[in-house]
Order: C-alpha cells, then sequence, then structure tokens
C-alpha cells in the first residue's frame, strides 16, 4: 500500500495522497448510505430514504474517480471491499475500546490486507 502511495505522488512528506484521501472519503459515504437506510427502517420517516440516492450520486462521482472502468464488474467489487475495510476498521476500534486487542490487530491486518485489493483493482483501472 504504502509503495503504490508513494508512486502516486504526495503534496509534502507528510501528506497521504489524494487517491487515499478519495478512498476514505468513499468508504465514509458508503456508510452514511448505510445508516441512512438502517434509519429510514427504524423510522420509515421517507427523508432518509430520499437523502440515499443524493449521497450515491456523490459517491459514485468520486468512486468513479478512483475506479475509471467497469471491466469485469471492478467498479462493484471495489465499492464493497471499501465498505469492508471501514466496517472492520469501525470493528477495531471498538474492540480496542473493549480490550480486545487481538482481535482489534486481527480486524486492522484485514482491512490492510483488503484495502490492497482494492488498490490493486484501481492500479490495473487507472
Amino acid at each position: 500500500m504504502v509503495k503504490f502511495f508513494n508512486k502516486a505522488g504526495k503534496i509534502s512528506e507528510g501528506d497521504i495522497t489524494i487517491a487515499e484521501d478519495l478512498s476514505i472519503a468513499v468508504m465514509n459515504l458508503i456508510s452514511i448510505e448505510e445508516h441512512l437506510a438502517f434509519s429510514f427502517m427504524k423510522s420509515n420517516n421517507k427523508k432518509y430514504f430520499e437523502l440515499i440516492n443524493v449521497i450515491r450520486k456523490i459517491r459514485a462521482k468520486y468512486l468513479e474517480k478512483l475506479i475509471k472502468s467497469s471491466k469485469y464488474e471492478n467498479w462493484c467489487i471495489s465499492k464493497h471491499l471499501l465498505s469492508i475495510v471501514m466496517r472492520l476498521l469501525e470493528s477495531s476500534n471498538k474492540l480496542f475500546v473493549f480490550n480486545r486487542e487481538d482481535e482489534a490487530i486481527e480486524c486492522l491486518k484485514d482491512a490492510n490486507y483488503l484495502y490492497d485489493l482494492f488498490l490493486n483493482i484501481m492500479v490495473e483501472n487507472g
């Protein structure tokens, strides 16, 4: 992962790349879509349902900047990989809070592996 982002270029030594920033933004947009869906299911309030499509369009715009081709369903695979990475990061944070360090580290390692898979798809389609 580090080698990929070093090739992608940084603004300065301490900065992460634009691609990394965008992938994290996409992860958070996916998470918002999920939260809106759950909020709609719990409340039956249509405003949550309507917002899902708004957020989805924004998420798609930025995922398209990362994955240029939908060849072999790479677009959808990438979306799901980023979603899983985000959930594993959040799970790891919660596990650390409950002093379940080994499980938290396992989540982080799996998140890193899956993020690497996403990067490989991105490089192949960039």
